[in-house]
């Protein structure tokens, strides 16, 4: 699934700024492990996806992205 694909405001009602020591810890074990547990999307039109749960994981692997590429 591409993370473009993909909208991180579709449910805003819980979401807290992430501690950036703790997003840092996360692209970390990312980095060493790959996701182990994934997020949960709800269909929208066109091939786009609204996230329900995995805000701080989406976050973690789209700065992971921004990093590698890939």
């Amino acid at each position: 699934m591409p993370l473009t694909a993909v909208d991180l405001g579709y449910l805003t009602r819980d979401r807290l700024e992430a501690d950036a020591e703790e997003l840092e810890s996360l692209v970390q074990s990312l980095r060493a492990r790959g996701q182990q547990t994934p997020v949960e999307l709800v269909a929208q039109e066109e091939g786009r996806f609204g996230l329900i749960s995995g805000w701080r994981r989406t976050t973690a692997l789209a700065r992971l992205h921004e990093e590698t590429g890939e």
